[in-house]
């Protein structure tokens, strides 16, 4: 029996002749990617994992399961969302096995609803979607010999899908050439294997840094795009007209540059959005932790518009090895927006593109704008992502300070002056009193940014603005000197100790109230992304760390700066009594040019004033 490609429409060799389409494989791990063998399969008895053979080893008695992120079927999404009813599994072995497919749901006991039994390759048809309803299934596979061998399982349909699917991958990238280098030719290889799915997906790699070179690929169609480094925002901007241009694409998926996924992941979406009943359904794709594998760090995420904290993330930290929390994943949790390293949706959504803030909030923007309500989170599609303490420094907080109340003012109409002023004060306040000087700074200019209007954005051209932003301040992550990566870690004091320094933290304001006299000259070490108030008090200097790679800075307490930036927040604090709304008028009535062909277009077409190209 052929061994069909995900996304594929293929015939079954056996009689009578009927199509199936296949929506999921079960990928294996690897050393190359990914060795935490517990996202794909659990092993009972003596069954081992041989990275080798890339198969589970079993003998008599042994067994394997694949109630894992990555083995699970997702019944309960596909009872939800699609018009999928029919579904087998075909088990791939070698030797004497016996099959059993088990149903999980909330609150509930597993169950066994199928089973099979055979040597070599062994289908199982499971009952009706309608009858599972909810949860996931997941096969377990029993040796009934020595040396058996479970290699993969497929996932497949009979019914008839509801839409032709064909997806544009668009990455975009600045200068980080091994991550786009290894994905691509990782998926150029799956694709091989599968050349029914490649039929579906052609990829368009945006190089704003237009210093990508590939392999040139085999299987799957591939386009570089030189850009202008207009952000994150005008790359995929770029690539969306692209894909529109050409006018092949049905879907777009977004996904960025610092990543590493199963190629796998492309074959489900087609399927998912092959089969969706509503046409306009998107898929979020989960972000795991790149330093911690089977961590979940987000999947969907929900806006606060007037909290200090405007996104918060879905199922955070979920461990995707642990049962329990996998079943969690299952569920179908709002979410107002997903993140653009793992996003598809349809191109004829809407006819607008991101709009131009370069970083920081244009996903967040669309998704408020577009997607509501046809958003969905699945196990199995998600990407492991650069930790984002490379990021939180002082030129993302610039843009996240002007970004996000921009996003706000044009997505949520009760958005207004008083929340826009508690996030600048508790943010400005956070930074200042943890030392981050350069932070605050930052902050209190992407505030002014805001309060400037539209007519600024669009004098300035954008990629001569980001060199200067990111010239400006320090607070950079940076190889550390040997005495400072050896500084001890800070951790809170026991019994009621943390109560008490708490308040005296923010009573003091991370210690900056105290005379020196008080304040002990003990240097600590904190995490780099962190802001840790009770630290302060009693320390004049902190080493901000990323113990991974050994990279951090040192930050000092600077009175004269402290005061600088309280001074400079209040002159903003009034800024924004009087000129808020006016300034959030013009935001909205720019809005639509912003996000309008027209505009990415003349963008686009902009001679960059940093080419060396031209003019000589």
């Amino acid at each position: 029996m052929p061994r069909a490609g995900l996304g594929s429409l293929v015939r079954c060799s056996t009689q009578p002749t009927r199509t199936v389409f296949t929506l999921l494989r079960l990928p294996t791990p690897s050393v190359d990617l990914c060795s935490d063998v517990e996202l794909y399969v659990r092993l009972e008895s003596n069954a081992r994992y041989s990275f080798v053979e890339r198969a589970v080893v079993m003998d008599a008695g042994d067994a394997v399961t694949t109630d894992t992120y990555f083995g699970v079927i997702p019944v309960g999404k596909w009872h939800r969302h699609t018009s999928i009813r029919n579904v087998e599994v075909v088990i791939e072995t070698d030797g004497e096995v016996e099959v059993e497919v088990i149903h999980q749901r909330p609150q509930h006991s597993a169950r066994v609803v199928a089973i099979g039994h055979g040597t070599g390759d062994v289908t199982v048809a499971l009952p009706s979607i309608d009858e599972l309803a909810d949860g996931h299934a997941f096969v377990r596979v029993i040796a009934r010999g020595d040396a058996v061998r479970f290699r993969g399982l497929t996932t497949r349909t009979s019914d008839e899908p509801a839409r032709d699917v064909r997806v544009g991958i668009s990455i975009t990238t600045f200068n980080r050439q091994g991550y786009v280098q290894a994905n691509v030719a990782r998926t150029d290889a799956y694709l091989a294997e599968r050349p029914e799915l490649a039929d579906h997906v052609r990829l368009v790699v945006v190089d704003n840094g237009r210093n990508l070179e590939l392999e040139p690929p085999r299987a799957i169609t591939t386009r570089v795009v030189p850009n202008r480094n207009l952000g994150g925002a005008g790359g995929f901007a770029r690539g969306m007209m692209e894909l529109r241009d050409e006018g092949w694409a049905t879907h777009a998926l977004f996904m960025d540059d610092d990543i590493a996924f199963e190629p796998e992941i492309f074959g489900r979406v087609v399927g998912l959005l092959s089969y969706a009943t509503d046409p306009q359904l998107c898929i979020a794709g989960a972000m795991l932790r790149e330093e911690h594998p089977t961590l979940q760090f987000e999947a969907g995420a929900v806006v606060r518009t007037h909290s200090t904290v405007v996104w918060h993330a879905q199922a955070h930290d979920r461990d995707l090895s642990d049962v329990d929390d996998l079943l969690l994943n299952e569920g179908d949790d709002p979410i107002d927006y997903g993140g653009w390293w793992c996003y598809a949706f349809p191109l004829d959504l809407t006819a607008d593109y991101p709009i131009p803030i370069f970083v920081r909030g244009d996903d967040v923007c669309f998704g408020l704008q577009y997607c509501a309500g046809h958003m969905v989170t699945v196990n199995g599609i998600g990407v492991w992502h650069q930790d984002f303490s490379y990021k939180n420094g002082p030129v993302a907080f610039f843009y996240e300070a002007r970004n996000i109340p921009l996003m706000l003012t044009v997505s949520r109409p009760d958005y207004d002056a008083s929340s826009f002023r508690k996030r600048m004060v508790e943010r400005t306040m956070r930074f200042a009193w943890a030392f981050k000087y350069d932070t605050a700074t930052a902050f209190l200019d992407g505030v002014e940014a805001y309060l400037d209007g539209p007519d600024a954005l669009l004098a300035l051209s954008a990629d001569e603005l980001n060199d200067e932003v990111r010239g400006r301040y320090g607070e950079r992550l940076e190889p550390l000197p040997p005495d400072k990566r050896t500084v001890p870690v800070w951790a809170p004091p026991g019994g009621r100790r943390p109560t008490l320094l708490r308040a005296a933290a923010l009573s003091t304001l991370g210690g900056h109230l105290l005379p020196a006299p008080l304040r002990r000259k003990r240097t600590w070490a904190v995490r780099a992304d962190s802001t840790p108030a009770m630290a302060m008090v009693g320390s004049d200097e902190l080493v901000f760390r990323h113990d991974a790679t050994g990279e951090g800075f040192v930050a000092r307490r600077d009175q004269q700066r402290f005061r600088a930036i309280l001074r400079r927040m209040r002159t903003l604090s009034g800024r924004i009594s009087r000129d808020f709304d006016t300034v959030a008028n013009s935001w909205r009535e720019a809005y639509p040019k912003l996000v309008s062909d027209g505009y990415w277009r003349d963008q686009f077409a902009q001679r960059d004033p940093r080419s060396s190209a031209e003019g000589r």
